[in-house]
């Protein structure tokens, strides 16, 4: 069910398609979509969520200046996806993102990305707290242009790498920065 305005639950879907703060709570199987203007902010906190997709990425971002996904504090949430993804169109990972991406928060938030990635975004990733445990088929953590590492405690297990950048066409993208936190990876 949803309360408020912007964003609206369809089988198997919610669709949030402006700018706002969201929080999620519950078992939820199918897939939180962002389809905001590319000038809206959307922040998504997770509050004892658990989110699955069959088909798909569980978060999927298609439009948005910038998405942040927060860890409520004291709460445990967990994502995860398909194997197989139906939407080819952008990253493919459990939270796909086509605009910059923040995680954060207090509490714990665990990936398991069984198609490819765990957490990939074709703009920038920053990672500010939280507890974040991934697992992933390929690439634990992704952010095209830049992922920065400023704080929380990461535990990732890839079978790809732990942590990449990966854009080699444009000057001053592709780049790993870690300022803060605390590192596990296994990749």
């Amino acid at each position: 069910s949803v309360e408020g305005s912007g964003a609206a639950a369809s089988e198997g879907k919610v669709t949030i398609s402006s700018a706002g703060t969201y929080v999620l709570s519950g078992k939820f199987t199918g897939q939180i979509l962002v389809t905001a203007a590319d000038s809206d902010k959307v922040k998504i906190v997770l509050d004892g969520a658990e989110i699955s997709s069959s088909t798909d990425a569980a978060i999927r971002v298609k439009s948005a200046e910038e998405a942040v996904v927060i860890a409520a504090e004291g709460t445990v949430n967990s994502v995860s996806d398909t194997s197989k993804h139906a939407d080819s169109s952008g990253p493919t990972a459990a939270i796909a993102s086509s605009a910059d991406l923040t995680l954060g928060g207090a509490g714990t938030l665990n990936v398991t990305g069984n198609g490819n990635d765990g957490v990939s975004s074709s703009d920038g990733l920053v990672i500010l707290g939280g507890k974040i445990n991934v697992k992933a088929a390929d690439d634990a953590v992704r952010g095209q242009d830049y992922v920065v590492i400023a704080g929380g405690t990461l535990s990732l297990q890839a079978k790809g790498d732990a942590v990449k950048a990966d854009n080699e066409t444009a000057s001053g993208r592709g780049y790993v920065l870690v300022t803060g936190g605390n590192v596990t990876a296994s990749a």
